[in-house]
This record gives C-alpha cells, structure tokens and sequence, in this order.
C-alpha cells in the first residue's frame, strides 16, 4: 500500500510541475500579446517589433532576480539567528523534512499585516515573515504558516509566483503610462493635431 501511496503521490508532484509550466506560459503569452497591441497601435510594425525587442529581456531576466533585493524591496531585512533561534529551527526542521537542499533564508518585514512569502528558487530561496505575524500566531500557527511556504519552495511553485508578481508590476506601469497618454491625448485633439491611438 505505501507503494501506492508514494505512487500517487509523485503522479500528484509531476501533474503540479506540468500545471506550474502551463501557468507560466499562458501568462508570458498573454503578457506579449498584450505589448505587442499595444506597440503595433503605437507605432504599427516598428512599434510591434520595438516593444518585442524591450519586452523580450525584461519577461525572461525578470525572472532571475536575486530573492534577497526582491524582499529588500518589500522593505524587508535579513533575520539573524539570534533574533529568532526557534523560527530558524523550525524552518531548518521544516526544510529537512520537505528534502531541500538549503533552507530558505529568513527575511523579517516591518508591516503589522499577517503575512508570509516566499521567492527564490529551489536552489537559492528566501523566506519573509511580517512582524503582524509573529506577533500573533502561535507556535503551531506559525509552523503551518512556514510549512505552507516550504512546500511552495519544494514544488517549485515560486518560478510561477514570481512571474505572476513580475506581470502585475509590468501591467501596473503600462496602466500609468497608459493614464499619462490619456492626459497628453485630450490636448493633442483639442488642438486639432493627430492624436495618440485611443486603442493604446
């Protein structure tokens, strides 16, 4: 029966692998289509093969970021053990026991909200804890919370997770920008000048 059980249990990993790939995919597809819209309405076939050429790097670097500046820039700052012997025990323990190679490294984020997140990778993973959190939750609590994130890392969700948040940053700045073009677009058609694509 255990045989069976590890069976379906490995079926179970490498259905989530393929599903975090499929994931991944459909989102830097949908991501390019939407750039390459938005360039050909801008600048027609210079504007589609321009915003390919500035997109291309940004989607596939993007996702190569080192974890620690990803956390820095949350605002977070590494968590020393001394600080925390028991959190570092317990993802240590918590890391063993998911069979990762490294543990994550702790990161410690000032913000009263209850949270935790991991990013990274398999091989290089970073861990941040709110200051919310380990106020409020038990020990056990926590410990759910932290083997939560663990096996995030384990099943190499983080790949997925960190493309999904490099796409709302980019779609986040195309808004902006798109706002910015609505406000230059009003002036440009009172004046009787040909105005930006609406469609953009």
């Amino acid at each position: 029966q255990s045989v069976i059980e590890e069976s379906m249990r490995q079926e179970r990993i490498a259905n989530h692998s393929i599903l975090n790939r499929v994931h991944t995919v459909l989102l830097f597809g949908a991501m390019l289509l939407l750039l390459a819209v938005l360039g050909y309405s801008l600048g027609g076939i210079g504007g589609l093969l321009w915003g390919g050429v500035l997109s291309l790097p940004f989607l596939l670097l993007g996702q190569r970021v080192s974890p620690r500046w990803v956390l820095r820039m949350a605002g977070a700052r590494p968590l020393a053990p001394y600080e925390a012997p028991a959190l570092h025990e317990m993802v240590r323990s918590l890391s063993d026991r998911a069979g990762l190679s490294v543990p994550p490294a702790l990161y410690y984020l000032p913000n009263r909200t209850m949270n935790a997140l991991s990013v990274g990778t398999r091989n290089a993973p970073a861990l941040g804890v709110t200051d919310g959190l380990l106020r409020t939750l038990s020990s056990r609590e926590l410990r759910g919370v932290v083997a939560h994130e663990i096996a995030h890392i384990r099943q190499n969700d983080l790949r997925v997770m960190t493309f999904a948040g490099l796409i709302g940053r980019m779609t986040g700045f195309l808004s902006t920008m798109g706002q910015f073009l609505l406000f230059l677009n009003l002036p440009l058609l009172l004046m009787g000048r040909a105005p930006i694509s609406w469609l953009a």
